[in-house]
């Protein structure tokens, strides 16, 4: 569950009720959260969505979790990004506690006081739906494999960066502590979602992508002569700078340099498992 500020990007605020609209219609498909911002979100409420999709959907749904990866996302919020990360743990470990018992015996923390309640519908999937977590940066990789989670990462480097970044957060999982983990299972996978705009005009293409950068903070400052710079001079370096890491051109371009990354895991068997399964994840 996203705020919809990102217009030019197309976040959904409420992928709750796309995907339970979605699991109406389909058997098979994985309907995943990416992600449900923990910062934003009371426990509760959170706990409940995830599982009410879980019954909806027989038992289909993946849950990611995520921080807020700007400013502009969580400021309405009023978030604190000094203590964002505590704040987050804390709202996961409550509602792992949630799935965890029929009878939720509360939970206080520095964050929350959260009174003992039945927490309905309890999710199909037990002890809980498989976990996942948003990485913004390749540095992110490895705490999030020894927190047990499956891992989204937004590529915005190239493919040798992140390959390194997938050995080390492999190597994490598997070696990972399991007191350390959020819940009760790893979940060693991997997604990464390379950011593309396409558009039959490559000009109209490339000023959208360009937006949509500034929009999310994506752009590092660049001064000229002391000054700031021009949308006219953002543009030109984005161009310049991102044809490797980012599709920003026509459909053709971006299907004839689109790369597909399986899912994989710790055995010939389970990879072949995890490439046979879709997922749709809003």
């Amino acid at each position: 569950a996203l705020p919809i500020f990102f217009r030019e990007i197309g976040h959904s605020p409420c992928p709750d009720m796309i995907l339970s609209a979605v699991s109406q219609h389909t058997k098979t498909i994985r309907l995943g959260f990416a992600v449900i911002v923990m910062t934003i979100h009371n426990p509760f409420q959170v706990a409940e969505r995830v599982a009410t999709l879980d019954v909806l959907s027989g038992g289909r749904v993946e849950f990611g979790m995520g921080r807020g990866s700007t400013n502009y996302m969580v400021e309405p919020f009023h978030v604190d990004r000094a203590t964002e990360r505590e704040l987050a743990g804390e709202a996961a470990e409550a509602v792992m506690k949630m799935f965890e018992n029929e009878y939720f015996p509360g939970y206080k923390g520095k964050h929350f006081d959260l009174m003992d309640r039945y927490v309905t519908p309890r999710p199909v999937q037990s002890p809980h739906p498989p976990l996942w977590s948003a990485a913004s940066n390749l540095s992110s990789y490895e705490r999030i494999g020894e927190q047990g989670l499956g891992v989204m990462g937004v590529t915005r480097n190239s493919i040798s960066e992140t390959k390194d970044a997938i050995r080390v957060y492999r190597q994490a999982i598997r070696g990972t502590d399991p007191s350390k983990m959020i819940g009760k299972f790893p979940n060693e996978q991997v997604a990464g979602f390379a950011l593309a705009c396409c558009d039959m005009d490559d000009r109209v293409g490339r000023d959208v992508a360009c937006a949509a950068a500034r929009c999310r903070g994506s752009v590092v400052r660049m001064k000229s002569d002391g000054a700031a710079p021009t949308s006219a001079t953002i543009c030109r370096k984005l161009a310049d700078t991102s044809s490797a890491k980012a599709g920003v051109a026509t459909p053709a371009f971006c299907a004839a340099r689109s790369t597909f990354w399986p899912c994989s895991s710790r055995s010939e068997e389970h990879t072949s498992e995890l490439q046979s399964r879709q997922y749709l994840v809003c």
